[in-house]
């Protein structure tokens, strides 16, 4: 499974969040320290990604390598790709509203502002195996996901995937005013269809089950 539409449904949610996003309630991202290497990555003047950093040159310059190959492959990469944070007292507000078999399990609450750009290079998310995907944005983007085609090394911190060893499995366009199951845990990217950049707001119920799991608990529910 790499996505599912749901038959979930909670207006005192969605509400809540987009009254939030739209008071500009949003909190700086916590618990992702993979974030802060990310300055290091820079296009030179003849407009290939190089790693500007000290540390672990070998590594990091791998990662740049993925990076500029994406960018030839599917134009420039997104400008701004940030997971925010809710206010405690509304992030437990999201979770008290989820089925009690949901909110058990101790999810964890983002929302994903994702801006300028033509794509995201192919990558597989941090802290998390699925999610409950709502979007609140105009649907300008379709969502890709990719299997191996051939192995490579798979970094814990910057987790993306070689499009010389990857293919296309699955595209679909997320639509608004949907819950879908995402699997973050597969490589999947996002690519411009409408306008002249990405513009993506949506929200994260994050899980560190599979998605098939999250599917029938919902489901089930």
């Amino acid at each position: 499974m790499y996505l599912a539409k749901t038959k979930f449904k909670n207006e005192n949610i969605t509400l809540a969040v987009k009254n939030a996003i739209d008071n500009r309630e949003l909190h700086p991202p916590k618990d992702r320290p993979h974030l802060e290497t990310r300055t290091h990555f820079k296009m030179n003047d003849e407009g290939v990604m190089k790693y500007t950093g000290d540390d672990n040159i070998e590594k990091f310059s791998e990662i740049a390598t993925r990076l500029d190959k994406a960018i030839k492959l599917h134009g420039p990469r997104v400008k701004s790709f940030v997971q925010y944070s809710l206010s405690p007292k509304l992030e437990q507000f999201v979770i008290d509203s989820l089925p009690n078999n949901l909110s058990i399990l101790n999810p964890k609450i983002a929302i994903q502002v994702i801006n300028g750009g033509q794509a995201c290079t192919p990558h597989k998310d941090h802290s998390k195996q699925c999610s409950m995907f709502y979007l609140f944005s105009e649907p300008n983007v379709k969502t890709v996901w990719w299997e191996k085609t051939d192995d490579f090394e798979e970094f814990d911190d910057f987790r993306y995937g070689d499009t010389d060893k990857l293919q296309i499995v699955h595209d679909e366009i997320i639509e608004q005013n949907n819950w879908y199951i995402f699997n973050n845990s597969k490589f999947h990217s996002i690519h411009l269809t409408t306008g002249t950049a990405i513009n993506r707001i949506s929200l994260l119920v994050e899980f560190d089950i599979t998605a098939e799991e999250l599917y029938k608990l919902i489901n089930d529910e």
